[in-house]
Order: C-alpha cells, then sequence, then structure tokens
C-alpha cells in the first residue's frame, strides 16, 4: 500500500505542475498580441489540461482516491494540505 500511496503522491505533484503551467500560459495570453502566439499558448493549455485529466482519471482507477484540482479547482486529502 506504501507503493500506492508514493504514486499517488506523485501523481498529484503532477497535477500541480500541470495546472500551474496552465495559469502561466493564461497570463502570458492575457498579454499577447500576436494570433501565432495565441494558438500556440491555446494549444498549451488544450494539452495540460488533457494531461491533468489524464493523471487524476489514473488516481480515480487507483485505490487511493486522494487527488488534487489546483489552487483555483477542488482538493481533496492531499498530503500538502494537511499539513
Amino acid at each position: 500500500m506504501i507503493e500506492n500511496e508514493k504514486l499517488i503522491e506523485e501523481l498529484n505533484d503532477l497535477i500541480l505542475i500541470n495546472n500551474d503551467r496552465i495559469e502561466k500560459y493564461k497570463r502570458v495570453l492575457k498579454n499577447s498580441s500576436s494570433s501565432e502566439d495565441q494558438f500556440f499558448l491555446k494549444k498549451m493549455i488544450n494539452q495540460g489540461t488533457l494531461f491533468t485529466d489524464e493523471l487524476a482519471d489514473e488516481i480515480k482507477n487507483s485505490d487511493n482516491k486522494e487527488i488534487v484540482r489546483g489552487a483555483h479547482g477542488w482538493i481533496k486529502n492531499h498530503s500538502l494540505y494537511r499539513r
């Protein structure tokens, strides 16, 4: 069970990293006037969202249901927030 808990913790960390990445791309997108840059940034935001969803699905399919959705989403029993 400890290995599974460690895996869940690592997957949750990856979700946080992806959510941070998405937020940064959104900030840059707001200040971008280039349609080429906007296209790229939207593509990266969509990719990050897809990665986050896939990681969350992996956690949901595990025995341990600890899932983090970042600062703007929902957080459920993540060790970082129980300290």
